[in-house]
This record gives C-alpha cells, sequence and structure tokens, in this order.
C-alpha cells in the first residue's frame, strides 16, 4: 500500500492545485478480496462444525487474519481499476496510486510528459490513493461528477462509506483552505487522537 511519503507529496500537490480532497473507507475490505484460481486456501473449521478426520474448509473469498489477505485485497482491487477504469495510470511504482487527467477536450493527457505542477486549463485531474481500506481522492472541481459517478460503481461492487472532506488521515491532522490554496498536515497530538477516537463524551476526550 501506499508510502506515508505518497501520501505527504499527494496533499502538497493537491494543495498546490487547488484541489478537493476527500476520503473515504471500504467496509471489511478483505472480505472482498478473491483469492486466485491457482491458489488454494484452507482453514479449519469454527467450532461446533464438524468434519470428518484431515478435512478442511476450501476457502473461496479472503479473511482478516491470513498472512496474503492484504496482497489478495491489493490484487482485487487492482483488477477491478483495470477493468472499470483503464483511463487511470498507476504512478510509477506506487501501484495503489491512480491519476486520471483530461484536457479541456476531453483527451486524457500522456502522464509520461513532464508538464509541470500544473492543470491544463479548463482540464480535469482526479487522484486516488488506495492504502489498505482507506481511501483518499483529490480532484479538480470540474471533476466532481466523474468522481461522484467512481463512487456509485465503486459502492456496485464494494461497500463503502460516504465520501466526505478529510479533516485526519493515517494519523494526520489536515488543515486546509483552499482559497489561499495552503494545506498543512502533522500528526495528530495524543488528546486530539483520543478525542477523534472515543468522542468527547467518554473520559478521554474531557
Amino acid at each position: 500500500m501506499a508510502e506515508p511519503t505518497t501520501l505527504r507529496l499527494v496533499l502538497a500537490i493537491s494543495s498546490a492545485l487547488k484541489m478537493n480532497i476527500n476520503h473515504l473507507d471500504i467496509k471489511t475490505a478483505f472480505l472482498n478480496g478473491e483469492i486466485p484460481e491457482n491458489e488454494q486456501f484452507f482453514c479449519s473449521p469454527p467450532p461446533g462444525f464438524r468434519v470428518p478426520d484431515g478435512m478442511g474448509w476450501l476457502i473461496k473469498k479472503d479473511l482478516y487474519g491470513a498472512h496474503q489477505s492484504g496482497s489478495i485485497w491489493a490484487k482485487t482491487f487492482h483488477a477491478w481499476m483495470h477493468k472499470h477504469y483503464p483511463q487511470y495510470v498507476e504512478a510509477g511504482n506506487e501501484r495503489c496510486v491512480y491519476v486520471m487527467q483530461e484536457s479541456e477536450e476531453l483527451a486524457l493527457i500522456n502522464l509520461d510528459e513532464l508538464r509541470g505542477l500544473k492543470i491544463e486549463k479548463n482540464g480535469k485531474i482526479i487522484i486516488m490513493i488506495m492504502k489498505t481500506d482507506d481511501m483518499l481522492i483529490t480532484y479538480s472541481d470540474n471533476a466532481r461528477e466523474l468522481v461522484d459517478s467512481f463512487e456509485k460503481k465503486l459502492n456496485n461492487s464494494f461497500e463503502a462509506t460516504p465520501r466526505f472532506k478529510i479533516e485526519h488521515y493515517m494519523g494526520m491532522h489536515v488543515l486546509y483552505n483552499k482559497q489561499k490554496g495552503h494545506s498543512h498536515s502533522r500528526r495528530a497530538t495524543p488528546r486530539e487522537w483520543l478525542y477523534q477516537s472515543h468522542g468527547s463524551g467518554s473520559k478521554f476526550g474531557r
């Protein structure tokens, strides 16, 4: 999954280009993982289920706790993106970072060409990062409908939380002022983290 430095870089780029920064979660992400046909995964049944000695259950879907759960889910999502959104380009070695940029004429822009840190006039840009079950989505204002459509299709395949403006992400507190184009991220303080995790009504949030 994406490295912390990649997350900070995308936040910095989104700030410089005055992009929207949203976040959503894939619910029970690992359970959506499709185990490849050339691999077999067996496990013992839970207490109360009887099977003959020496037998077990053949698992067809991924499970939490398995050593390859993260890898299987990443491959499943990667295949889903290639099937439904082939226009999104993987960002170099970061196979869980996807970028799509269109010109005013709706033509896809070749991202391998060095163009500097800019958006074409009336162009659209979307950057998505999948980190385990957390998805960070940044996009230009005129790409909102594309992101809305993506979110709808995502929920047709996987159940996800509603998309919302980012404030806390992966232990970072994000401050964002779109008018000034300024974004600052820092590690949340222990009190902020406890407040976020347990709420103001708990003894931790008081």
